[in-house]
């Protein structure tokens, strides 16, 4: 049977099929009534009845036949398509419509037989004198799309409009949606994501400040390693008496299947005090915070600044001594007042530059307020001189090594 050889059993039981499907062809209609789809087919002058030997559908025989009983099944459907598709050919030539020509195959095969739009196309293909019932040969694999042509196109048109969607991109090109994500996904190996929000777009101006504050600081670490040793640096932060959890510090663990947890949304507090402190490599050397209703001008700042001298003098006598520190604060306002530089001055205190808009530069925000806030976010505190005390406790708990590492960080940055 083609290029498969069958034995006697099987071959008996395939020719079995097949003359039953053939008995099973409507030779005329019962009745004269155009509802009545019953037709007289030769299994009426066998058995008394009509014979229908369906065919099984296509769709689970495997196209590696793996038993026997697969290939005899293979055979059997297709010569029920040879068969199907010529019995359109003899209706085209006795003059049926296609409509009729359907009807009897449907009456033959029932669910098995040929879909309408396929009766329909192959009996407008013998029409036109076709007689051949061999599916039309394959021309050939047509050009793939997915080609370095529009690999380019696509890449060009992603340069030119970084937000622009696969839809668009599939109008554009004319290619599908499924095959512009394929080529933007694997090919071309692209995400998408979102922008990360920042305070704010440095300029350009900005930016080579920054850059020109990083290198000479670079370059003082290189000339003395000890240079980073005489920093202190300070800055000042709010602490409130309730700062809601992350998303991260309020997770769990669940069960498979089980529904996540909700949690409702809270605003951070109203109540709240702000925090000045200021340490170096050793740890910390002053801290404190300023009175509820008060904020951080120059006059205030000035007054930190004759304590953070004072608070120099007990804890780093050697550096006071020689007054051999270097201070490192950014540049808000209040810290580089006309009155702040002049006392500075006076007392022969070096100023370190920070560069605009550099939180990621300040050891003070991205080391010690992290850990600060991390800790207390989650916590709700009865009054202000319980946040305070907390906040002492947590900045106490800070080894040495801590300030070592962040001071370590500071110059990977």
């Amino acid at each position: 049977m083609g290029s498969a050889l069958l034995n006697f059993e099987e071959l008996t039981t395939l020719l079995a099929q097949i003359e039953a499907c053939l008995n099973s062809r409507p030779l005329y209609p019962l009745s004269e009534d155009p509802e009545d789809l019953q037709a007289l087919t030769p299994g009426h002058f066998l058995i008394g009845g009509s014979l229908t030997a369906l065919p099984d559908e296509d769709d689970i025989i495997a196209m590696s036949l793996p038993n026997r009983w697969q290939l005899i099944q293979k055979s059997m459907n297709h010569f029920w398509t040879r068969w199907s598709q010529n019995m359109c050919t003899t209706s085209t030539k006795i003059q049926m419509v296609a409509t009729e020509t359907y009807e009897l195959i449907k009456e033959a095969f029932g669910d098995a037989a040929l879909s309408c739009s396929s009766t329909f196309e192959w009996f407008s293909r013998f029409l036109k004198g076709r007689e051949k019932v061999n599916d039309d040969q394959n021309t050939g694999s047509p050009r793939s799309l997915r080609c370095e042509e529009n690999k380019l196109k696509i890449k060009e048109l992603i340069k030119s409009n970084r937000i622009i969607s696969i839809k668009d991109l599939s109008s554009e090109t004319g290619l599908s949606v499924g095959l512009c994500h394929q080529i933007v996904t694997k090919d071309l190996d692209m995400i998408r994501t979102s922008s990360k929000f920042v305070p704010r777009i440095l300029t350009e101006e900005q930016k080579e400040v920054r850059m020109d504050v990083c290198k000479n600081m670079i370059e003082m670490t290189r000339t003395d390693p000890e240079w980073m040793q005489k920093i202190i640096t300070g800055d000042e932060t709010w602490v409130y008496q309730y700062d809601p959890e992350t998303k991260r510090q309020s997770s769990q663990w669940i069960e498979r299947g089980e529904p996540k947890p909700k949690k409702a949304r809270f605003a951070k507090s109203k109540v709240k005090t702000l925090l000045v402190n200021f340490f170096d490599i050793n740890g910390l050397v002053h801290h404190e915070f300023i009175p509820f209703g008060r904020t951080i001008n120059q006059e205030v700042y000035l007054g930190i600044m004759r304590r953070l001298r004072e608070a120099g003098r007990l804890k780093r006598p050697e550096r006071w001594q020689n007054n051999d520190w270097i201070l490192h604060v950014d540049n808000a306002r209040s810290h580089t007042a006309h009155v702040v530089l002049q006392f500075l001055a006076k007392h022969s205190t070096i100023h370190i530059p920070h560069p605009p808009y550099s939180p990621d530069l300040a050891p003070n925000d991205f080391f010690l307020y992290s850990i600060l806030k991390m800790k207390l976010k989650g916590r709700k505190f009865d009054n202000v001189d319980m946040i305070q005390a907390e906040s002492k406790a947590t900045l106490r708990n800070l080894s040495k090594s801590d300030f070592i590492s962040c001071f370590d960080n500071w110059k990977k940055r």
